[in-house]
């Protein structure tokens, strides 16, 4: 489970050990001063030391100092904590001069120093309570059900810290209703109410019957540990449940809610501009992203256009794929990819069931489980039980995005390749990571037997779609756009809602502020850095060199992965 931004970016800055050899005294310094920023964030955060280490001690980290909890709280003074922590690391950090470091710790350098500066900046007192803590796609509420849902068990030590947490449901969800209370008194809460209640009330209303319980039942179970269940159910009923109801309530009683963007507080268009900076990875301001956008709008419908009237009947015919099960599909791809992207050997992994209420409220089609550095397990990609129609082009676009050439063998190469844990440990950066597996998931169409023009359209189209989206979250949340200035520049630029739609969209876009740009930003800088690689290099440019470029980064700022593209590009002039 991820924390959320004013105190996540303060932990992304202190996750990171480097391997270093025949260093200099310099580097060497360096290396000391993040390997124990990675120590101390393993020591006093649980969440994070369990997604990423399955043994500790192997790392430095002594296991049984850790409070396992489901994080910090959300009062002021644990906050105001927070950014001391960051001021305090980034003055250490200031004492290093970047010209005596090796190449690999320059890019370590350049991305921590991004990231620590935009910690300052968005930890500044004027955009306390800005954060919002219930987004209605991403919030504690969506979060919960699926870090106990999909928990895995080692050993006995993961079963009684599964009754921990649950148990510490009540008191960190209150917390964040406190900070959410506060933020109504203040005028700063911007939340899509009746979207939450729903979803927590559906929650609720399962009970003691939730699939929630049950797949921790089972896992437990299966791992041998049945005589926990009970405590687990008690747990359940008390602090899970409990909690649940409180933020119904809560937010029942709750009037004074923002229904436009973050343009409409104090300094709500300087935060947004911040947190565009954050979710797109790069320096990029609000006008450049703006005419990034715009540029890659225009190519789009072009591109779709020309395809479209090469092959004008091509829309009159209904594609599949031809596959009948996700391991078809995953087979296919692993299949065809060698000659495009670096090998990585064989993974082993599961293709395992969203949890059902997970499955029925979210709409999320699948997703991969971050894998610890030093799995014993198989990695796990989970995908949604309800979709009936396997063999259609989206269902096999969302499998590649996840598995091959996607998530799972993106991180199969950064952990078989990167040396540095931090390169490796930055995944809540998401601009790299979902940009990535946007493109990968649009590469694998080139696998189908299916007309090329079709293929082209269906991409397009697509694409132009979404830019038309992250261009209305500009607009709403920099802009001031209502619905009706939303659903007009949709239909403008030839995108037709019909009311409900609209409706729908803009509730979506203004409770969950760029909520698209990671995945659709970071895929357009993907794409313009190797048309750019395919423009100056000729015969002498193939994709699998670009993706090992591109690869071998780990998880980093873009302006980092650009630097790595421009010297394979020289590399191979």
């Amino acid at each position: 489970m991820k924390k959320l931004l004013t105190i996540i970016l303060s932990i992304m800055l202190c996750i990171a050990l480097v391997a270093c050899n025949n260093t200099t005294a310099e580097e060497s310094t360096f290396a000391k001063f993040i390997n124990q920023q990675f120590i101390d964030e393993m020591d006093s955060d649980y969440l994070t030391m369990h997604t990423y280490l399955e043994i500790p001690e192997d790392y430095g980290v002594d296991e049984t100092k850790v409070e396992v909890s489901l994080g910090s709280r959300f009062d002021s003074e644990t906050l105001e904590e927070n950014k001391q922590m960051v001021k305090e690391t980034y003055e250490k950090f200031q004492e290093f001069d970047r010209d005596d470091l090796s190449d690999e710790e320059k890019d370590i350098y350049d991305t921590y120093e991004y990231m620590i500066e935009l910690a300052i900046e968005m930890n500044d007192d004027k955009y306390d309570y800005y954060n919002q803590l219930f987004e209605s796609a991403s919030g504690l509420h969506y979060q919960l059900p699926s870090l106990f849902s999909d928990w895995q068990i080692v050993d006995e030590q993961d079963a009684q810290d599964l009754i921990v947490l649950v148990n510490d449901t009540l008191d960190y969800i209150n917390s964040a209703l406190d900070y959410t209370i506060i933020q109504e008194e203040k005028g700063l809460l911007m939340i899509d109410k009746d979207s939450v209640i729903e979803y927590c009330q559906n929650i609720v209303d399962a009970g003691m019957d939730s699939s929630i319980l049950t797949a921790m039942k089972e896992t437990l179970a299966e791992a041998g540990y049945d005589s926990y269940i009970e405590e687990l159910e008690k747990a359940f009923e008390d602090s899970f449940l409990e909690a649940y109801q409180n933020i119904i309530d809560t937010l029942n009683s709750c009037d004074n809610i923002n229904e436009k963007g973050y343009c409409q507080f104090e300094y709500g268009t300087e935060y947004y501009s911040l947190l565009l900076e954050y979710k797109v990875g790069c320096n990029m301001s609000i006008d450049e992203i703006e005419n990034f956008m715009e540029e890659a709008y225009n190519d789009h419908i072009i591109n779709m256009m020309m395809a479209y009237y090469s092959n004008p009947d091509i829309y009159d015919d209904s594609y599949t794929t031809g596959l009948t099960s996700y391991q078809e599909i995953l087979d296919l791809i692993e299949e065809n990819m060698s000659e495009n992207f670096p090998s990585v050997g064989t993974i082993n992994y599961d293709i395992e069931t969203i949890n059902e209420e997970i499955a029925s409220s979210s709409g999320v089609a699948a997703y991969f489980e971050i894998p610890a550095l030093d799995a014993s397990t198989n990695c796990q990609i989970r995908v949604n039980p309800n979709l009936k129609d396997i063999s259609s082009i989206d269902t096999y676009k969302t499998v590649a995005h996840e598995g091959f050439p996607g998530h799972m063998y993106q991180y199969a190469y950064m952990y078989q390749n990167v040396d540095s844990l931090y390169l490796k440990t930055l995944s809540t950066n998401n601009d790299f990571v979902e940009g990535y597996a946007v493109y990968a998931g649009y590469y694998a169409l080139n696998y189908l037997d299916i007309d090329e023009d079709y293929i082209t359209i269906y991409k397009e189209n697509e694409l132009a779609t979404y830019a038309i989206i992250i261009l209305s979250d500009i607009g709403i949340h920099y802009h001031g756009w209502d619905e009706e200035e939303f659903m007009n520049y949709c239909e403008y630029l030839g995108l037709s809602l019909d009311e409900e739609t609209a409706h729908s969209q803009y509730l979506q876009l203004q409770a969950n502020p760029g909520i698209f740009e990671s995945y659709y930003v970071g895929y357009e800088k993907i794409a313009d850095l190797q048309q750019e690689a395919k423009d100056k290099l000729g015969n002498n440019y193939s994709d699998l060199s670009f993706h090992t470029a591109l690869l071998e980064c780990g998880i980093v700022s873009f302006e980092v992965i650009e630097s790595h593209i421009k010297q394979y590009i020289q590399n191979n002039s």
